[in-house]
């Protein structure tokens, strides 16, 4: 009883950061000086660069922010919905697009949209559905940032990109993947093009359970957690 009134307590934001802690040992850095590790005040889930002393506030997407590459999980549309759009993907580029500009304009002290940050998507209709949910936010910033599909980004790079694969049906995959093989080695060349867009971070945006009937996709979300 007493466990779960303790737990009544905490707030989703806590829960959240502290299920990070566990996993980004591997990829925490600062997103300040880019060299010194970033560690966590569970009290106040402040964390604090061991080398410059930068301060990063909790908020719903903090312990990302600290992560090289990270895969955030979404929810599949209805099946009488468009396998080429999914609101919850869309609503969390969104979030964490806020988040990245709040990042790089306080550490930083600038944002940049034609370098700074960059959404991927495979569909029109997901691009508009981002675009609208971005326009949203009331960050002037943000709406000039490039949210189009992979074949647009290449030859250009951004500091963080954002990749909301859109996979609603199981037969979507096949239209994803683009597969090759080199010295024996199947290569999947527009997720390659994907992943070598982003210079310092790259946030993956999916359904897992979808992701994971493709072994190159599921290899990547291992990736991710460990």
């Amino acid at each position: 009883m007493k466990k779960t009134k303790t737990m009544k307590r905490n707030t989703i934001l806590e829960a959240m950061t502290y299920a990070y802690i566990r996993r980004i040992k591997k990829w925490m850095f600062c997103p300040a000086c880019q060299n010194g590790k970033m560690t966590i005040n569970k009290k106040s889930t402040l964390w604090t660069c061991e080398e410059c002393g930068y301060k990063l506030s909790a908020d719903e997407f903090a312990a990302l922010l600290t992560r090289r590459v990270a895969f955030l999980p979404s929810v599949p549309e209805p099946p009488m919905q468009s396998a080429k759009m999914n609101r919850s993907e869309a609503k969390i580029v969104a979030g964490l697009a806020a988040a990245v500009y709040r990042q790089y304009t306080f550490a930083e002290g600038c944002f940049s949209a034609a370098s700074t940050l960059g959404v991927i998507t495979p569909y029109r209709s997901q691009i508009a559905l981002i675009k609208k949910e971005i326009e949203a936010l009331g960050i002037p910033a943000l709406n000039e940032i490039l949210v189009d599909t992979v074949e647009r980004f290449q030859g250009s790079e951004r500091d963080v990109i954002i990749y909301s694969f859109c996979v609603n049906r199981l037969s979507q995959l096949r239209f994803l993947a683009n597969l090759t093989e080199e010295n024996g080695i199947r290569i999947d060349r527009k997720l390659n093009v994907a992943l070598t867009r982003a210079r310092k971070q790259m946030f993956i945006i999916g359904v897992r359970q979808l992701l994971e009937q493709n072994p190159i996709y599921a290899q990547l979300l291992k990736s991710c957690d460990s």
